[in-house]
């Protein structure tokens, strides 16, 4: 038997989903199951701070990272490298900013707007093919691969079995596209090439950015 016969002929456990049962433990004395009942309690009790607490954190983090990112936008704007650096207020507090070399994935489209507006750029020194980088990624067209599962059996590349149309489809590519490594470092120069300013270029490329060491003033 082929190996896809046999995939498809093994049987599959049925899944059933029922109620969850309930069950209270036993102790042994009241105050076992006292403290039980109190640590249940407090368990939920924090469950839903932690919750709340992670809201409220999450909402912060992104006003500080905000201003963060404006200090670092100066940074940039000057000609200066990426580098952490710290933000602190007037009372004490402060957080370490760590601008990284990572950017959030862009699609197809937005790269070939990146592309078409900026292209190539002169970083000084030489001609810089712009900073968008593809890569691809071959794999099998699983609904031709299944269709053809038992000629798949006796062969692979010289079988006359398969139509040409479906041999010219098995294999499919996944196309990526993302910001080159160290456009952070070239925003400066690109924008004195492309005549736009620094801030509109970070937006266009989204660095990703840290918070790190935060200290309260207290």
């Amino acid at each position: 038997m082929g190996v896809f016969k046999k995939a498809k002929s093994t049987p599959k456990k049925k899944i059933t989903t029922k109620a969850k049962e309930q069950v209270t433990p036993e102790f042994e004395t009241p105050e076992e199951v006292k403290e039980f009942n109190e640590k249940l309690d407090k368990f939920a009790t924090l469950k839903a701070k932690i919750t709340e607490l992670t809201a409220e954190y999450k909402s912060i983090e992104s006003e500080v990272k905000e201003i963060g990112t404006e200090e670092l936008i100066k940074m940039l704007g000057n000609g200066r490298k990426k580098e952490s650096f710290h933000i602190t207020s007037t009372i004490g507090g402060t957080v370490m900013v760590v601008p990284q070399d990572k950017y959030l994935s862009i699609d197809d489209e937005r790269a070939n707007y990146l592309n078409e507006t900026y292209g190539t750029y002169d970083d000084g020194e030489n001609l810089i093919d712009g900073f968008v980088e593809e890569s691809s990624e071959f794999k099998f067209n699983m609904t031709i691969l299944e269709r053809n599962q038992e000629v798949i059996e006796r062969f692979f590349e010289e079988c006359e079995d398969i139509t040409d149309e479906d041999k010219e489809n098995l294999i499919e590519c996944v196309t990526k596209y993302s910001i080159k490594k160290g456009t952070i470092d070239q925003l400066y120069k690109i924008s004195k090439d492309k005549e736009v300013d620094v801030k509109t270029l970070y937006e266009e490329i989204r660095p990703v950015l840290q918070l790190k060491g935060a200290k309260s003033s207290k």
